[in-house]
Order: C-alpha cells, then sequence, then structure tokens
C-alpha cells in the first residue's frame, strides 16, 4: 500500500518490516529455534519474528544495507567464533545500523513512554530521522551510541544459569533506561548476545554503556572489553529477571492444550535440537 514514510516523509510504497532484522531470526532458528512468541501475545506463534508496516522502498533498502552490513562483517563471525573473531574494524555503516536499530524501536514504541519522557523521546526520533535520511552527517543532539557484547563472563555472572544464558543469547529487549541517581536517560536495544544504547541525556560521565562507536571509522576490541560493575551492569541484570518473571507468567496462561502442543513439538524434534545452541540451553542443563 502507498503512505508517507516516517523516514524519507514522503509517499512510498509501505512495505512489511522486520522489527529485528530477519538475519537475527534466522540465526535463531539455525541454532535450535522454530516458533517464536511474543510476550504481548504469546498464544501467537510467529514464524518469522515480528513484522509490522513501517518503512517505503527507499528506507527499506537504506536500512538493509546496513543490515547485511552488520550480518556479515560483525555479527556472524562473533557467534561463529567469539574467541577467535574479537576484534573488528568497522566503518559508519555500523553507526547507522546501530542508529537504524534504536530509531526503529523507539518510534514503534513512541506512544507507550511515560509523559515525562515524551518529549526528549520525540526529539531523538527526529534527529535520527534526519540522519538515516542523510540529511545531515550525524545526529545534531543525540550522537552518542555504542555497543555492548553480552556474555555472562564478562558482566560477572555466573554461566550455564538457564535465565541468564537464555536471555543473553536469545531474547530481544528494549526500553528506556532513566538512572536513580542521575539525570541519564539512554535507549536500550538488546538482541542475540549484543545490545545497543543511544544516550539522550548524560550527566554521570561513569556510567559505562559500552564501546562508543564512532560515526565514522574504528576498531571494536571485544576480548579487552568487560561491562564491569554499575548500573548498567545492574540494570541488565534486572532485565533478566523481569524477562524470567514474564516467561514464568506467560506459561501460567497457556492453554494446557498449547503447552501439550509445545511438548510434543519439543520431543519430535529433540534430535534436531541436540548439540544446538537452543538444545544446550534446554536439554543439557544441569540446573
Amino acid at each position: 500500500m502507498k503512505g508517507i514514510c516516517p523516514i524519507t516523509q514522503k509517499e512510498d510504497f509501505i512495505r512489511k518490516s522486520h522489527i529485528y532484522p530477519k538475519f537475527m531470526w534466522k540465526h535463531l532458528k539455525n541454532t535450535g529455534g522454530s516458533i517464536f512468541r511474543n510476550a504481548a501475545n504469546p498464544t501467537k506463534e510467529l514464524q518469522n519474528g515480528e513484522i509490522t508496516n513501517l518503512l517505503g522502498e527507499k528506507a527499506e533498502q537504506m536500512f538493509s544495507q546496513r543490515e547485511l552490513w552488520f550480518e556479515k562483517n560483525l555479527f556472524t563471525p562473533y557467534i561463529t567464533n567469539p574467541i577467535i573473531n574479537n576484534r573488528f574494524t568497522y566503518n559508519t555503516e555500523l553507526y547507522y545500523f546501530a542508529i537504524s536499530l534504536l530509531w526503529r524501536v523507539l518510534y514503534i514504541n513512541k506512544h507507550c513512554v511515560p509523559q515525562d519522557l515524551s518529549l526528549i523521546v520525540e526529539e531523538a526520533i527526529e534527529d535520527w530521522r534526519s540522519f538515516l535520511n542523510k540529511e545531515i552527517d550525524i545526529p545534531r543532539y543525540f550522537y552518542n551510541i555504542y555497543i555492548m557484547p553480552l556474555d555472562s563472563v564478562k558482566m560477572g555472572l555466573q554461566p550455564n544459569i538457564y535465565d541468564i544464558d537464555f536471555y543473553l543469547l536469545r531474547e530481544f529487549d528494549t526500553n528506556i533506561m532513566t538512572a536513580c541517581f542521575s539525570k541519564d536517560i539512554a535507549v536500550y536495544c538488546k538482541f542475540p548476545r549484543f545490545c545497543f544504547w543511544g544516550q539522550l541525556r548524560r550527566e554521570d560521565a561513569n556510567v559505562n554503556y559500552g564501546i562508543k562507536i564512532n560515526p565514522k571509522r574504528g576498531i571494536l576490541n571485544f576480548k579487552k572489553y568487560n561491562v564491569g560493575s554499575g548500573i548498567v551492569r545492574d540494570y541488565i541484570i534486572n532485565r533478566i529477571n523481569e524477562s524470567a518473571e514474564i516467561a514464568e507468567e506467560i506459561s501460567n496462561k497457556l492453554s494446557d492444550k498449547i503447552q501439550d502442543t509445545m511438548v510434543k513439538r519439543l520431543k519430535t524434534n529433540i534430535e534436531n535440537l541436540r548439540g544446538s545452541e537452543l538444545g544446550r540451553l534446554l536439554l543439557e542443563r544441569d540446573y
């Protein structure tokens, strides 16, 4: 259908777009997944992740180009062998991709933010839109963007704990973090193995959002990076705990019929699951 693209602000054919890029869902399928569920509508099965009418064809092409770069040059090499592939040279494609993902989740959820944050969220959406549409070289105000590799050891968490591993390795999550003892505000966008932070307001210089992404080029050294202590680590741990609570609530809401179907599907595919990432989480844990 035709409509006004929120990026170009011109009439275009509006495409069905993945909120999170398709390659991320493909990765989950390749590592044991088959059916996905959204916490907001847990009874609905998703084959290929969440899709919504969002971008015009021109914007979709611009976003897809950067998604392909991230998948090929960083995501796939890192998840394939994070011990060997932990140092990456990047260019402006990484910065664009990070903002495209942060903009997407912020734009889609803008009506859900608290009233006291609505103004700064709208300002960030427009600033990032101008950058993504190539009207400006870098965002005017919200230009501090960070990437954080998520690993239980790097975070100082006990490995092989189901709730921790499942969240870090396989879940999607987004929210706006507001610090309790400062005026810091940041957009949090988490996907398998990584998260992006988009800084909206900063007061405490000691807040560790991860590795800052240069708008033009730079080097990421994940081997030397550690999350350390502080509000960001505490925030992610809190999100892990909240995710586990939500999963428990969803399980209680699912009918016996749906749960029986899920168990039957698991038993049918148990041999295919063995040796996969999801299989390790579900079948090989002794905790």
